[in-house]
């Protein structure tokens, strides 16, 4: 076999260095969340990160399954989705359906922490003397002390508050009538959670409202500063703080 003359030898050359020059940036871009659409438009994707602390729950999509949560995987990541608004739908069997609209931002990844409880829950009474659990019970509901700093321009209609670290502060409050749930943010401003943004940014906003009977009881969810459980005389029920595309409240007991 013949050598390559030297003429050849560089035009293959020149071909391999046009085509690093031409795929570099394609890749670059491609890496960077950029496609190419059926109308020739280049747009930017984003994700969606999505943690089910509970394994075997379907993930879907506007209605399109997107995948399952395992013992070992309960993070679930979608990528390369064209900017626009979604439903979200976690779906587990025996549990409540989770639902809610999603809106996806050029090179944004967008984490949503659903909460979903059993249709089915056997309610037990906790006894100091006879339930060896009872201290590790209630210390889920034990309320941390505020400063009188952080209380001193609160109503007296605080009734159960609850603090997650020393700069992020959150208040849950009644009016007087015990009609209204009350989420108040009393810490850094440049630290307030998304949640407090629907429509507009505010330190203190409504939850909940029941028009026809009084609210017995709330606190926030064991382990959860976004999901909040109140007790009516229809029964127990959770709800979460963000409203923002649909507000997901689920029974606990009724």
């Amino acid at each position: 076999m013949e050598p390559m003359s030297k003429l050849k030898r560089r035009l293959i050359f020149y071909i391999f260095i046009v085509i690093f020059i031409v795929t570099t940036p394609l890749i670059f871009f491609y890496a960077m969340g950029y496609r190419l659409m059926k109308n020739m438009i280049v747009v930017r994707t984003g994700g969606m990160y999505i943690y089910v602390p509970y394994k075997e729950a379907d993930i879907y999509l506007d209605k399109k399954f997107k995948g399952q949560t395992s013992f070992f995987n309960k993070g679930f990541f979608l990528q390369d989705i064209v900017p626009g608004q979604y439903e979200v739908s976690i779906n587990k069997k025996n549990y409540q359906v989770w639902k809610k609209k999603n809106i996806i931002k050029e090179g944004e990844v967008s984490e949503i922490n659903p909460f979903i409880i059993s249709k089915e829950i056997n309610l037990e009474s906790v006894s100091k003397k006879l339930n060896s659990n009872y201290s590790d019970i209630i210390s889920l509901f034990l309320k941390p002390k505020l400063s009188q700093n952080d209380l001193k321009n609160q109503d007296e209609n605080i009734s159960i508050f609850g603090i997650f670290d020393d700069s992020e502060k959150i208040i849950l409050s009644s009016d007087n009538d015990r009609k209204k749930i009350y989420v108040e943010w009393i810490g850094d401003i440049s630290l307030m959670p998304l949640y407090f943004c629907v429509e507009k940014c505010q330190k203190k906003m409504i939850i909940f409202e029941n028009d026809v009977g009084n609210i017995k009881n709330f606190d926030f969810l064991p382990g959860r500063n976004d999901v909040v459980i109140f007790q009516t005389n229809e029964g127990l029920f959770a709800a979460e703080i963000d409203k923002n595309g649909g507000q997901n409240i689920q029974t606990i007991y009724n």
